[in-house]
């Protein structure tokens, strides 16, 4: 899936953010990145590893070092929410308006252009967002472990590791497209194949449905 251009969105990087945190480079850009989103107190930034990584040019672990870095220093916070036998996370910077940098306190980044649920879409469980190819175990708990256990452990098998990936990617989604996951959650799974029936169908391999978008603007 392409990914959406970031030629018309910005970013607002502060002098505080150099003086006073002591940042540079691409923890600078992910700190300010991050802020913009999340400096009300109440909001966080839900965008994707793969949306940090357009903004830094670099790998998906350069993505993930950075984050873990910030966060060991304190800057910013991350929230981890179960849902549906995965794990989704989003983070928000710790400056608060009481913090004389609240002085600072400077319009969002940009109009997210998409409605979003809070803790969608940076998650763990994402392919785009995830360095290593996911186990069948993972992928059993994701699915909601809807099938038979043995014949899907067995189909996952026979999978090469881009078909793996193509997987993760077609049940999350991304930020512009309704994952499977999302799309078969309603009552109870009901419509959702059996997993091993998903694997041999290929239906990974069918295109998403589009996200339905509006404009949301930030509180400053």
């Amino acid at each position: 899936m392409q990914k959406k251009s970031i030629s018309n969105n910005y970013l607002s990087i502060q002098g505080w953010m150099t003086e006073q945190l002591g940042l540079k480079g691409n923890e600078l850009i992910t700190y300010a990145l991050i802020h913009g989103f999340s400096q009300d107190g109440e909001s966080k930034f839900n965008g994707s590893i793969a949306y940090i990584q357009q903004w830094l040019g670099c790998a998906r672990q350069t993505v993930f070092n950075t984050l873990q870095s910030l966060e060991k220093k304190g800057l910013i916070k991350k929230h981890e929410i179960n849902t549906g036998g995965y794990k989704l996370c989003s983070y928000r910077t710790t400056v608060k308006k009481s913090d004389p940098q609240s002085k600072n306190h400077t319009p969002p980044v940009q109009n997210l252009d998409k409605t979003s649920p809070e803790i969608r879409p940076n998650n763990i469980y994402n392919i785009k967002d995830n360095i290593t190819t996911p186990s069948f175990d993972d992928l059993w708990q994701l699915y909601g472990q809807k099938g038979n256990h043995t014949k899907s452990k067995a189909k996952y098998s026979e999978l090469t590791p881009d078909e793996k990936n193509q997987i993760w990617q077609h049940l999350t989604g991304d930020n512009y497209h309704i994952g499977y996951l999302d799309a078969t959650s309603h009552q109870n799974n009901k419509y959702r194949k059996n997993l091993e029936n998903y694997i041999t169908s290929r239906e990974f391999e069918k295109p998403l449905n589009e996200q339905e978008f509006s404009n949301i603007t930030l509180i400053a």
